[in-house]
């Protein structure tokens, strides 16, 4: 938005001057698809393009002299600063704040059964699973769901398409296939209980 105001204001002052004259606008409207090159920095690039472009041709309309051109740049970003000031203001300044707060749920309950888990393998010692290891991974279980739906929102929202949202994403998925094996590292636990069987000093290193 910042960058949309410096520009505007600055298509905004060259379309009035350029209007003048009926050879400026003919020679401008050569150069427009130039802008069509700034769609390689996205699409909120190109939207602002299309903005400064529409600015341009609309001020090219209606010509006047250079007093009353600084005016009109100047007022076009007294504008667009009280747009950018009035959004900074209203709109959610983090918006993938309940997205990281799930995310980062999932991986304090993995970290809980994780260390539940290397507790047991430095003893070498095989107890049998009881109900708080269990417990420990069904509250795994259901911080990934709750992320899996915060996840869901910003994809419903169009956030999870960018940078943020897909770093994101790939940690959820990390973390969905770390409960995997946590899940199957109880399981063995459990089997070696029932025969009787002692832990390994390798298996229990790693």
């Amino acid at each position: 938005m910042g960058a949309f105001a410096l520009a505007g204001s600055i298509a905004t002052l060259a379309g009035t001057v350029a209007g003048q004259s009926p050879w400026w606008p003919f020679r401008a409207v050569r150069r427009r698809p130039l802008c069509s090159l700034v769609r390689v920095r996205g699409d909120t690039a190109a939207a602002a393009a299309v903005l400064v472009l529409t600015m341009f041709c609309i001020t090219e309309g209606t010509p006047a002299r250079a007093a009353e051109s600084l005016v009109r740049a100047e007022l076009f970003a007294a504008g667009a600063l009280f747009a950018l000031v009035l959004s900074v203001a209203i709109w959610p300044f983090r918006p993938y704040r309940p997205v990281r707060e799930a995310v980062a749920a999932c991986w304090t309950a993995i970290g809980d059964l994780s260390a539940a888990l290397a507790r047991v393998a430095s003893s070498l010692q095989i107890r049998p699973p009881g109900r708080r290891w269990f417990r420990w991974r069904r509250k795994a279980r259901e911080a990934l769901e709750d992320a899996r739906a915060a996840l869901g929102l910003a994809r419903a929202a169009g956030r999870a398409r960018t940078k943020r949202g897909l770093q994101l994403l790939v940690l959820y998925e990390i973390a969905e296939l770390l409960l995997g094996d946590m899940a199957a590292v109880l399981e063995a636990l459990r089997a070696r209980t029932e025969r009787g069987e002692l832990l390994p000093e390798s298996a229990a290193r790693a």
